[in-house]
C-alpha cells in the first residue's frame, strides 16, 4: 500500500500568521494618518499704551508646534507556510514610521464543499529586535469572507448547518462565521480570543518573529525555525522531514515519517519509520518530489524486544492467529533491512514549499488529494 498524506488545507482556521488584526484604528495603536503641518510662529499685536516705551525691545516668544508626519517605510510580500499550503494564498506586510503596520492577506479555501475567500486585515505595533527582524505584535482583526455567488453560499450555509446538527460546532461558532460571510467582523485581538470563530484564527494574540529582504521586498515568518543542516526541511504537521540531496536544484528526494510509541505490550517504545524515497527538481521555493517506492521500518528502542516481537509474530503465525500476509509485512518491517516497496511504473507526485531561513516547509498538493476525488 503506498504511503498518502492527509493534508487539511484549512488556512482559515488552523491560520496563525501574525495573528490577524482589523480595520478600525485600535485606541492603543497609533494607524497612520496624514499630519497637516504646524505654523512655526504665531505673530502676536501688542495694544497701545499711554506709557513711555521702555527703552528694552519687548519680544513675544511662542513655541512652535509640529507634529511629525507618519509615513510608509516600505511594504512586503509575506512569505509562510500556512499562506503556501493553500493555492491562491497571499499576504502582505506594510510598516509605518511611527512603528505600526498592516498585514493584509487574501485566504482560498474550499473547507466546506465549495470555494470561499477570506480577507483578513490586522493592524498592530512592532518592534525592531535584530537587524532585519522584527516583533509583530496584533491590536486588532477584521475578516470577512465571500462567496463566487450565492449558490455557494448556500451551500456552505448548509453544510455548517448539518455540523452543528452533528455536535461538531457550536451555535456560536456558525453565528460568527456566518457574521463574517455578511457584514464582516472587526474586534480588538481580546475580543477576537472570546469569540469561537475568531479564537481559532489569532492562536491567542501571539507575537510574529519576521524578517525583511529589504532588497527583494519580502517578509519571511521565522516565529518558528528547526535546527536542521542545509537540505532539510521540517513539516511539523505532518510529522515528517524533507531531505533534498545534491546541489539543491535537483537530484534525490527523502519524505521521511515517523511515528513513535508504547503500546503497552510491555516490549517498551517503539518508532515506525517510512522513507519515501525518489528525485525532485526545485524552482524557488516550490518542489516536486517523484516517489518511486518507500521503505518501512519498525524498530524497539531495546534490542531483545526486537527479538521478543519477532518471536511473538512467529508463535502467532505457527498457530494459525495471523495471516500469511500480514505475518510476511510485519516480519518484513522488522528486519535489519526494513520492507521495501517499489512504485515501478506508477510513481506518486508531491508537492512542497519549502523556506530556507527556516528549514520549515509544507505539502502544496498530494496523492491522497487525487484518490479523495
Amino acid at each position: 500500500m503506498k504511503q498518502t498524506v492527509a493534508i487539511i488545507l484549512s488556512a482559515l482556521l488552523a491560520f496563525t500568521l501574525f495573528s490577524c488584526a482589523g480595520v478600525n484604528t485600535p485606541e492603543d495603536t497609533k494607524i497612520p494618518v496624514t499630519v497637516t503641518d504646524s505654523p512655526a510662529t504665531v505673530p502676536v499685536s501688542e495694544a497701545p499704551s499711554s506709557e513711555p516705551p521702555d527703552t528694552e525691545d519687548h519680544v513675544t516668544q511662542t513655541e512652535a508646534v509640529t507634529e511629525a508626519r507618519v509615513t510608509e517605510t516600505g511594504v512586503y510580500k509575506v512569505i509562510s507556510t500556512d499562506l503556501s499550503s493553500s493555492e491562491g494564498s497571499y499576504g502582505s506586510l506594510t510598516l509605518y514610521s511611527d512603528n505600526t503596520y498592516k498585514a493584509e492577506f487574501r485566504l482560498s479555501s474550499a473547507e466546506y464543499g465549495v470555494r470561499s475567500e477570506t480577507a483578513l486585515t490586522e493592524y498592530g505595533i512592532y518592534t525592531p529586535s535584530d537587524g532585519d527582524e522584527l516583533t509583530c505584535t496584533p491590536k486588532r482583526l477584521s475578516v470577512k469572507i465571500s462567496y463566487e455567488n450565492e449558490s455557494d453560499k448556500k451551500i456552505a450555509s448548509e453544510t455548517l448547518g448539518v455540523l452543528c446538527g452533528m455536535g461538531a460546532l457550536t451555535e456560536a461558532y456558525v453565528a460568527s462565521y456566518e457574521k463574517a460571510c455578511g457584514e464582516g467582523i472587526d474586534a480588538t485581538v481580546e475580543e477576537a480570543g472570546e469569540d469561537e470563530f475568531l479564537s481559532g484564527m489569532i492562536s491567542g494574540g501571539d507575537k510574529t518573529e519576521v524578517l525583511l529582504d529589504r532588497d527583494e521586498k519580502l517578509a519571511y515568518d521565522v516565529t518558528v525555525r528547526y535546527d536542521l543542516p542545509e537540505g532539510k526541511y521540517r513539516i511539523a504537521e505532518e510529522g515528517c522531514t524533507l531531505t533534498l540531496d545534491a546541489d539543491g536544484k535537483a537530484g534525490e528526494c527523502t519524505l521521511e515519517f515517523e511515528l513513535s510509541g508504547d503500546d503497552g505490550d510491555g516490549l517498551g517504545r517503539y518508532s515506525n519509520l517510512t522513507l519515501l524515497k525518489g528525485t525532485y527538481e526545485r524552482n524557488g521555493g516550490n518542489v516536486k518530489c517523484i516517489i518511486k517506492g518507500e521503505l518501512t521500518l519498525l524498530k524497539y528502542d531495546s534490542e531483545e524486544s526486537q527479538k521478543e516481537y519477532l518471536r511473538n509474530i512467529e508463535e502467532e503465525y505457527a498457530n494459525g492467529d495471523m495471516l500469511e500476509e500480514v505475518y510476511v509485512y510485519n516480519k518484513e518491517i522488522a528486519s535489519d533491512e526494513g520492507r521495501f516497496l517499489d512504485y515501478g511504473d506508477t510513481p506518486d507526485e508531491y508537492g512542497l514549499f519549502v523556506i530556507d531561513i527556516t528549514h520549515a516547509a509544507v505539502f502544496t498538493y498530494t496523492p491522497s488529494e487525487e484518490y479523495a476525488e
